[in-house]
């Protein structure tokens, strides 16, 4: 709002100036020996323009139109930004979900082997080992399904207090499992600096301080100021509106420096440093933004190795374990080779699910670092 409000003060301080002025006096004059009162009236109007023959108000219109840009492009940013954090919690509230999910799924089969274990030892086919073994596998489920649950709750908090929302507003639950985006074969750098809002935003300023610059520059040039007036001081305010009594002054005035004390230089030298530090901080922002964008790409690419992975060693335990399920079940399994296959399923699962979510926080890190609009669409919960 700032900025937009000085860029139009520029625009209006190049356009001509004009004013009217309408005033009455009283006066005492002496006449004869003789005081008495006069009344006099006047009026006037006047227009004044700087000549722009060396184009610094230019410059200035010039800068104040980038120092406005890069404002927009800042708050682009900064709405981009905003929409980033709220995907990421998004994934956070859904990462808990699958996390309940499969614990509550972990705890009512493990449930299952406690009341098959309580018969078997019923029956005198095994130990009250197996069975404490199998409850403290049971209880320990139960404590990270709590774990868990906290984790979930703390998710939702952050996610109502980011869209400016009561901690403890209900979020309904999505039963859609958010599936691994595409790989982005291409990376276009053109595309990068015209979409990301921060390497905009700096280009601007690194303008705006060109125009700022060459401004000063042009300090020791003259300014042109041309004036026309027209005015009327009559006595009988009747006759201000005939314009036979009005009288026109047209001026033409060039200043020209001598002796500031220095002002003129320091000026130039002091944006002509403002110029080099915009420079270097689009640099800056140049480098920051490609090394994001890389950073992403690898950290993309050895993710979706890890969790291919992953995925093999879930599914060779998770084969495992229903191999050894029916061994125990028929004699031919101790408790402990199937609660340490348990135990090492479940942990499977867990990494595979937070491998995923992995994946898709860095995608909305890697859109970010592209400066790309995010594909998001209402009221459903595709794909990034």
């Amino acid at each position: 709002m700032l900025v937009k409000a000085t860029n139009q003060a520029t625009h209006a301080s190049q356009l001509p100036d004009v004013d009217a002025t309408l005033g009455s006096r009283k006066q005492q004059v002496l006449k004869d020996q003789d005081k008495s009162l006069q009344n006099s009236y006047s009026a006037s109007f006047r227009a004044s323009w700087e000549l722009d023959l060396w184009q610094k108000l230019a410059s200035t219109r010039a800068a104040s139109e980038a120092d406005l840009q890069a404002a927009k492009f800042d708050l682009g940013a900064a709405k981009q930004s905003i929409i980033g954090q709220v995907l990421l919690r998004y994934l956070d509230i859904q990462q808990g979900q699958e996390l309940v999910y499969w614990s509550k799924q972990n705890l009512a089969s493990q449930q299952r082997r406690v009341d098959i274990t309580a018969q078997r030892l019923d029956s005198g086919l095994t130990s009250s080992q197996d069975y404490r073994l199998a409850l403290n596998s049971l209880h320990s489920i139960q404590a990270a399904l709590s774990q868990q649950r906290l984790n979930l709750n703390l998710a939702k908090q952050r996610f109502n207090l980011l869209l400016g929302k009561y901690p403890s507003t209900p979020i309904e639950n999505s039963k859609e499992e958010i599936g691994i985006p595409k790989l982005i074969e291409v990376i276009s750098p053109k595309q990068v600096l015209q979409q990301r809002h921060d390497l905009v935003a700096a280009e601007y300023r690194l303008l705006s301080a060109h125009y700022r610059s060459k401004e000063a520059d042009k300090g020791y040039l003259p300014d042109i100021n041309i004036g026309a007036n027209i005015r009327a001081n009559r006595e009988e305010l009747s006759q201000l509106f005939d314009w036979k009594y009005w009288l026109a002054t047209l001026t033409a005035d060039l200043v020209q420096p001598i002796f500031n004390n220095g002002t003129i230089d320091a000026d130039i030298k002091l944006k002509q440093a403002r110029q080099d530090l915009a420079l270097a901080q689009y640099q800056q922002t140049l480098l920051t933004a490609w090394q994001e964008i890389e950073q992403a790409l690898y950290a993309e690419r050895i993710q979706r190795q890890r969790f291919v992975a992953l995925d093999k060693a879930f599914r060779q335990i998770h084969a495992a374990e229903k191999r050894t399920i029916e061994n125990y079940q028929n004699g031919l399994a101790s408790s402990f080779e199937l609660l340490n296959l348990q135990t090492r399923r479940i942990n499977a699962k867990v990494n595979l699910i937070r491998s995923r979510f992995a994946i898709l926080s860095n995608r909305v890190n890697l859109i970010l670092a592209l400066g790309e609009p995010f594909p998001i669409a209402r009221h459903s919960s595709e794909t990034l």
